[in-house]
């Protein structure tokens, strides 16, 4: 086995400055060409998407987490000329947070700069293929495209389950990912929940330790900050504090409760956090994991769905139905592009492996 010698001290890289840089870039480009037809507007797109591979290998290389970038992009701007509104590359590993994914991370930052959870006008162009999380995640934010350069198999191939998790995902219903709980234990199933929408109970040294997630405590700029997505979250930074170094994989004991059927972006965090994954022969290997899930470990309480509420200019409130939202894990729109890329995104994977088989980051 390799030493363990993760260094989460390097600088990351800069939003403001990225963005800055990608709008100069596309400025510039648009001196030059009219975007009035198809083959100019996807050659922009795959100069962008090369982009975001460049980031997902500088992210990598700076020990942030996996080797992926995204961005949103405006493409209806008054002006005609595209604009970036969001940028992210994978923080799992410096945040502690299973959730932070690339696309998740651009999401979140476009949603502060816009003062909008709704971001239906935007495009993400992402290095990969998104997972069903991050899919699930736009899809609620009712993001108008998608467009990837890597494949999920690309992802799988340097040890990310995303493969797995589509195939759980679009078989059967929500009983493939959660159980109900019966009347008869409602009464003590809410109790644990302690007043709080959602709760991550934790094993720990003999200990039991409760991680909650509230709709009161939602943060209105991230769409994503459901209250089992907080849960979640606070579980792997609780468990952090207590080991003294990053957490994004939870106990296969841990226990998720949430008060109402989690969305399917809440699923697939769980999943990540590798909650009611059943373990392979070494415990400490996500790879080695069953793709079959243990419902004991993932349950809720009533049949009312947790909604991700979206948020317009105007302050108006509305959601995707979450009906929509399995319908486009199961048969997703987004568009695969793959001339002119160059072998950004491959090397960024290169680099992955690399920091894999040396030590210098964890397997998640």
């Amino acid at each position: 086995m390799p030493k363990e010698n993760y260094n989460y001290h390097r600088s990351t890289l800069q939003p403001d400055k990225y963005i800055n840089e990608l709008n100069h870039e596309i400025n510039n480009y648009c001196k030059e060409n009219s975007l009035n037809t198809p083959e100019a507007k996807e050659q922009l797109i795959s100069r962008l998407l090369r982009r975001t591979g460049t980031a997902a290998f500088q992210g990598a290389s700076r020990l942030e987490g996996g080797p992926f970038g995204a961005m949103l992009v405006d493409f209806k701007t008054e002006d005609g000329i595209p604009k970036v509104v969001g940028f992210g590359t994978n923080h799992v590993v410096l945040n502690s947070d299973p959730s932070a994914h690339a696309e998740m991370i651009a999401i979140r930052d476009a949603s502060e700069r816009l003062k909008r959870t709704d971001l239906s006008d935007l495009t993400l162009i992402t290095s990969c293929e998104c997972c069903p999380m991050c899919l699930s995640a736009a899809t609620g934010c009712k993001v108008d495209k998608i467009y990837f350069a890597a494949t999920r198999k690309d992802a799988a191939n340097v040890g990310f389950s995303d493969e797995d998790q589509y195939r759980l995902m679009t078989v059967g219903g929500i009983e493939q990912h959660a159980k109900k709980v019966e009347e008869k234990d409602k009464a003590s199933t809410e109790a644990k929940l302690n007043g709080h929408n959602a709760v991550v109970i934790v094993n720990h040294n003999g200990q039991k330790y409760s991680y909650y997630g509230d709709y009161k405590k939602t943060n209105n700029s991230d769409p994503t900050d459901l209250p089992t997505v907080q849960a979640i979250k606070n579980a792997c930074k609780g468990l952090a504090e207590l080991h003294s170094k990053p957490v994004f994989h939870l106990p296969e004991d841990t226990i998720l409760i949430s008060h109402d059927m989690p969305h399917p972006m809440s699923l697939i965090t769980a999943d990540w956090a590798r909650i009611g994954r059943v373990r392979g022969q070494e415990a400490d290997k996500p790879e080695q994991d069953s793709p079959n899930k243990n419902t004991d470990n993932i349950i809720y309480i009533n049949d009312k769905p947790e909604t991700m509420q979206i948020r317009n200019e105007q302050g108006q409130t509305s959601h995707v139905e979450p009906e929509k939202v399995w319908k486009e894990i199961a048969n997703p729109s987004a568009i695969h592009l793959s001339k002119n890329l160059g072998h950004a995104h491959t090397v960024a994977f290169k680099e992955w492996n690399r920091l894999i088989n040396t030590g210098f980051m964890p397997r998640y």
